[in-house]
């Protein structure tokens, strides 16, 4: 926690680029109106603090990575499920949300890519990863929220049985079907006994390297 950072924020947002101006915005109000932080947020405000003495240039694509292992997971599930998804909690600023991310249809208009929305009422797009690993973000948040989405699927992308175990047991519900984890193996797994079948993942013993 540094409070050097969030005096500078507090003096030098408006250096930001407008989407940004708004997400640091919001962190100083709620700083003001509680007067703290929580550990989530602070590493925001470094963040910030850190674009307005590097600002960005304009995008270049970003590739998150080789996907072939998280879509063998798709086509494992899809044998059995007729629409599979995923669900990842998204630690993002002051809150907490819920990503869904599926690969769309042949009817989308970017069929076999990797769609991702919340799942809060509006249901607000965020992007998609093309089957190249190309990620395109939406147009609703700042640069900086978009960076922590797609930081996120490439970890997801990296290694996504191990990754959606502990997402599954950060947000104490399974990742590929949003229930909540009760059964102490399900607990330990981080997804439940059923999505293990329907995704062909092991169940009620330890994963391979899990301490």
């Amino acid at each position: 926690m540094s409070a050097t950072d969030l005096a500078r924020l507090q003096t030098e947002y408006v250096r930001l680029p407008p989407k940004d101006q708004t997400f640091a915005l919001s962190l100083l109000q709620q700083q003001s109106r509680t007067g703290k932080l929580s550990a989530k947020q602070w590493p925001w405000v470094t963040k910030l603090v850190d674009r307005i003495d590097h600002p960005q240039p304009v995008t270049e694509a970003r590739n998150l990575g080789d996907q072939t292992a998280l879509r063998a997971m798709f086509a494992t599930a899809g044998a059995k499920i007729k629409f599979p998804h995923l669900l990842l909690r998204h630690d993002c600023g002051e809150y907490a949300e819920t990503l869904k991310l599926w690969i769309a249809g042949a009817r989308s208009s970017q069929p076999g890519s990797l769609s991702v929305v919340t799942t809060a009422t509006n249901r607000e797009w965020l992007g998609r990863v093309q089957q190249d690993g190309t990620w395109t973000p939406g147009h609703t948040r700042s640069a900086i929220e978009y960076d922590s989405v797609a930081d996120l699927l490439s970890e997801l992308i990296a290694a996504p049985t191990a990754f959606l175990a502990d997402n599954g047991k950060s947000a104490g519900a399974c990742c590929y079907c949003g229930t909540e984890l009760t059964d102490a193996r399900s607990v330990a797994a981080g997804y439940g006994q059923t999505c293990a079948k329907k995704w062909g993942l092991p169940w009620g013993k330890p994963r391979a390297g899990a301490k």
